[in-house]
């Protein structure tokens, strides 16, 4: 497999610590990458369902404190804080923001704790082992930027730049909003609610009035990253199938088709506007298995090639496997993406089944790869055609 860089190389401390945190927890005597029996996948939610309700009662002891807090410092400042005006209450608030930031930071260390712990057991279930190669170790690296709810690097994968349609703004917007979305965002719910529960609760317990709030905070942000680190997860089982089923095809392929189906999957990652480690181990394999230079490949995906040039059964089949494949590797696709593979089905006189392919994306998140029936099933032969 191809070198993985940026996701492998150049990592900051947090990528540094959650690597290491990682690699202690994957290694198992599980066969590599396999699928995932019936007992391993109930553990594996057996694990995201004991960490949710942690996640939940860390958000309730928090909303606690931060009640003990209020009352705390209301008793000694006095139920005017101090004074009527900001210069007479200003002492309160400080004391008021110092005390919520411990309580923060020392909520979303543990919050981060237990979710990188459930993420190396995720690993250690799924087979994963960081002796093997480099690939493994991208895998794992995945899975704990995942745990830190860290996003991915913002650079190009195998010459197939994931941001390159993306304004510079909306990619700033993103990378501000996925920090602050579990710390600032979740102090802004608690400031927004108190001011509405001041307004109707008894004052003596409107300190305590958001608790619920803040644990069913924890456990929705908990939820979105559990569900990332499973997909990076459950993907190359998905990829491993893929290559059984397409290797044979794809070494006889012109080369001419060779890139037309690198340009696909590329135009699809484009559209996912992620450099997701799947798509950077997906890219990698089609490089391999077709005996392709990224460098050497110009231009990106261009319809027209296939208006012109219909392809034939075999060129069809991989491309339309591995472009299905694709479309649900990280996750459930964005509408550009369904499009795109709706797109390129009609070219091919196929038709997208969008419940066919909703059932493909459960089955990999399942962590049971992908069959040639299924993947078949999401794209059938137009009946008019």
């Amino acid at each position: 497999m191809r070198p993985a860089e940026p996701h492998t190389e150049t990592l900051n401390v947090f990528e540094r610590l959650g690597l290491r945190w990682m690699l202690g927890r994957t290694r198992s005597d599980r066969p590599a990458l396999s699928h995932w029996p019936g007992e391993v996948l109930e553990s594996i939610k057996k694990i995201e369902r004991s960490t949710l309700i942690q996640a939940g009662f860390l958000g309730a002891v928090s909303g606690a404190l931060f009640g003990l807090t209020e009352l705390g410092l209301l008793g000694w400042f006095g139920e005017d804080r101090g004074g009527a005006t900001w210069s007479d209450q200003w002492p309160y608030w400080v004391m008021f923001a110092v005390f919520g930031l411990l309580i923060s930071v020392a909520e979303i260390a543990l919050l981060y704790w237990r979710i990188l712990r459930a993420a190396g057991r995720v690993g250690a279930l799924a087979g994963l082992d960081m002796d093997r190669d480099d690939v493994q170790r991208m895998i794992v690296l995945g899975m704990s930027r995942a745990a830190l709810n860290m996003p991915n690097p913002r650079a190009e994968v195998h010459g197939v730049d994931p941001y390159s349609r993306l304004p510079r703004w909306k990619l700033i917007m993103y990378a501000v909003f996925y920090r602050l979305k579990v710390g600032a965002t979740s102090m802004m719910v608690r400031l927004i609610l108190r001011r509405i529960v001041a307004r109707a609760a008894i004052r003596s317990i409107i300190p305590f009035a958001a608790i619920g709030v803040y644990a069913f905070w924890n456990i929705i942000i908990t939820y979105w990253i559990l569900r990332e680190a499973r997909i990076r997860a459950a993907g190359p089982n998905a990829l491993r199938d893929l290559d059984e089923l397409t290797k044979e095809d794809c070494s006889t392929l012109e080369p001419s088709e060779r890139h037309l189906l690198f340009k696909a999957v590329g135009e699809t990652v484009i559209l996912s506007q992620d450099a997701h480690p799947n798509y950077v181990l997906l890219l990698g394999q089609i490089l391999d298995r077709c005996g392709l230079d990224a460098d050497k490949i110009e231009g990106e995906w261009d319809n027209q090639v296939l208006k012109d040039n219909k392809p034939d059964d075999k060129t069809r089949l991989v491309l339309l496997r591995t472009l299905t494949t694709a479309t649900i590797l990280c996750g459930s696709p964005r509408k550009a993406q369904r499009e795109f593979l709706a797109e390129v089905a009609e070219h091919c006189g196929h038709q997208l089944n969008r419940d066919r392919l909703n059932r493909v994306q459960r089955g990999v998140y399942e962590g049971q790869g992908v069959e040639a029936s299924q993947l078949d099933a999401a794209t059938p032969v137009r009946a008019d055609n």
